[in-house]
């Protein structure tokens, strides 16, 4: 991890009866990883597993009250639902392109969307497809945003007008 400049931006316990963590990293070049480890964030794990590869990383604070452009594109699927949970305190922190390796080349996968609310430390992760249709991941609790990702909102304009699509280029960490 070190060795790409992986850094973590947020991280919660998944939901579960073992509550696993799960953190999200990026690097310079807005490709990263969500790791889970085998205990809940603060209590060291002694097995980590890669959750996702993902690239073109999106990013919005908690505090902006605006659906960033590439949220507009997530449907609801009568669970997740972008409109109703900006209206109920829920704002799109991260969204990324999923992908996996086959034969040395990059093949895209869904997009993973990270919705949080602002007044409670819960979250839901969501992958979704090529028509905007969410599906659900998992849920977190204990969410919060680590020091690397006020620094990259600091450092670069949100992406409101940015589409979230396969194939968007659209890397926020700094170049």
């Amino acid at each position: 991890m070190a060795q790409e400049g992986q850094k973590p931006i947020f991280g919660g316990d998944r939901i579960t009866d073992t509550k696993p963590a799960n953190i999200f990293f990026v690097n310079d070049s807005g490709y990263g990883y969500n790791i889970e480890g085998d205990r809940s964030l603060g209590t060291p794990s002694q097995k980590l597993c890669v959750g996702s590869s993902y690239k073109n990383v999106h990013i919005n604070g908690r505090d902006n009250p605006n659906i960033p452009g590439w949220g507009l594109n997530i449907k609801s699927n009568g669970t997740f639902d972008v409109q109703k949970a900006y209206r109920n305190g829920g704002r799109l922190v991260f969204a990324a392109q999923s992908y996996s390796m086959k034969d040395g080349a990059e093949v895209d996968g869904k997009v993973i969307a990270v919705m949080a609310g602002t007044n409670d430390q819960l979250a839901s992760v969501v992958a979704v497809d090529a028509t905007g249709r969410p599906g659900g991941l998992f849920s977190m609790r204990n969410f919060s945003v680590f020091p690397h990702m006020d620094t990259l909102l600091a450092q670069v304009p949100r992406q409101q007008n940015a589409a979230l699509s396969t194939g968007a280029t659209v890397a926020l960490a700094p170049q």
